[in-house]
């Protein structure tokens, strides 16, 4: 488990550096943070939000990360519900 999180952080921090934008939308609004919580890829999304991606963006829908994973019923970890709960009170 700690190596996958490792390769899923070392990826992430590879692409930024390399000049991919992390809070990049496509014409659907999703980013990187979104479709990884889309794909319940929780080492992604602990990745994505270790490297500074914004939790508060929204798809064309309106909908944030936590949004999808709500009305969706996503399996992504409480501890990483909460980390996008927090990034995204207030909002």
């Amino acid at each position: 488990m700690e190596a996958a999180k490792v390769y899923a952080s070392l990826t992430i921090s590879s692409l930024i550096s390399a000049g991919a934008n992390i809070n990049h939308q496509d014409d659907y609004g999703e980013t990187a943070l979104i479709r990884a919580v889309d794909r319940e890829m929780s080492l992604n999304v602990i990745a994505l939000l270790q490297a500074g991606a914004d939790a508060t963006l929204k798809d064309v829908d309106g909908l944030t990360a936590l949004d999808r994973a709500i009305r969706y019923e996503l399996q992504i970890g409480e501890d990483v519900m909460e980390q996008l709960e927090a990034l995204t009170r207030d909002q």
